[in-house]
């Protein structure tokens, strides 16, 4: 097995299934239900991105005292834990507006300077 597949495979061993299921919506057979996915899916990728009005890598969270405090946190984890799905759905999606839309959101993806770092 080559190193890039065990890195992918000890990878998904850790996703809980919040991440596993992310993607998994945008192959409903609801035409309707799909654009509703692909576009949430694409405004996530965004968020994690840009950050949406807050820092890019800070979010505010709630400690166990109640108190709050920031925190960075690593999108690029997150991207490369999606990176996977997102690139075998642009290939092997049952439907055409799927597999177009995640080709969209990786052209887009790769603009970005740090995703070649992954």
């Amino acid at each position: 097995m080559s190193e890039d597949v065990k890195k992918l495979t000890g990878r998904a061993r850790f996703r809980d299934s919040e991440s596993l299921r992310f993607l998994h919506t945008v192959c409903s057979r609801v035409p309707s239900q799909r654009v509703q996915a692909l576009e949430n899916v694409a405004r996530v990728f965004d968020g994690w991105l840009e950050g949406y009005g807050s820092p890019q890598d800070t979010v505010l969270i709630d400690c166990a005292a109640g108190e709050n405090n920031v925190m960075p946190t690593d999108y690029k984890c997150m991207i490369r834990e999606q990176l996977p799905d997102l690139l075998r759905l642009s290939t092997n999606a049952p439907f055409v507006d799927v597999r177009e839309r995640c080709n969209n959101i990786l052209q887009d993806l790769q603009a970005v300077p740090f995703i070649k770092d992954l």
